[in-house]
């Protein structure tokens, strides 16, 4: 398991220094900030588990190829006292395909605390997304990401997919859906683009 572990973060980073280097400039706007708010249902247990979620996040232009990105997310399970903050700070490498469409990977180091009423528990971990940001209209665009979170322990991989709206030139409305390892979960975000 070691083994693959570092395989796969070994392609990854190669991967992710390739794209940088070799970058097209983008038609996307990488520079802004948004708001949103997520519910999800985790069934692993045999039943089902609510989790809500509210979060602020982030992305700044670097350069014409990478983005610096940061997410701060806080949330609380419906039926069971456990409160949970998560951080994450990573960078975004971005290819144009064409002219409607983008390559994205990205990496972020993760922090994150568990608040229960017996006590707290804390970890940092990391995060790995690959994906596709895609103009459908002139105010309207689709993305497509899988992600993989390894936290606490534990490997996740979800598939998160989204529509975005444009409500004027700097505001947008994005929902999503995504679904992965026992989780499904809906979420909507409103972007300020700088």
């Amino acid at each position: 398991m070691k083994y693959h572990f570092f395989t796969s973060q070994g392609a990854f980073i190669t991967l992710f220094g390739l794209l940088s280097a070799h970058a097209s400039a983008s038609n996307f706007n990488y520079n802004y900030v948004e708001i949103g708010s997520a519910s999800s249902t985790n069934d692993s247990l045999g039943v089902d588990i609510d989790y809500s979620a509210i979060g602020i996040s982030g992305s700044y232009a670097l350069n014409e190829d990478i983005a610096l990105t940061a997410t701060y997310t806080s949330g609380s399970y419906d039926d069971i006292p456990i409160d949970t903050n998560e951080s994450r700070f990573g960078l975004t490498a971005h290819h144009a395909i064409n002219n409607k469409l983008d390559f994205l990977i990205g990496a972020s180091y993760l922090q994150a605390e568990l608040e229960t009423s017996v006590g707290n528990a804390d970890d940092t971990g990391y995060n790995l997304s690959a994906g596709l940001r895609q103009i459908v209209t002139d105010g309207a665009e689709f993305d497509a990401y899988f992600i993989q979170t390894n936290l606490f322990d534990n490997s996740n991989s979800v598939l998160n997919l989204g529509i975005r709206v444009n409500l004027s030139k700097a505001l947008s409305l994005r929902l999503g859906y995504s679904t992965g390892d026992n989780v499904e979960s809906i979420s909507m975000k409103l972007r300020v683009e700088m």
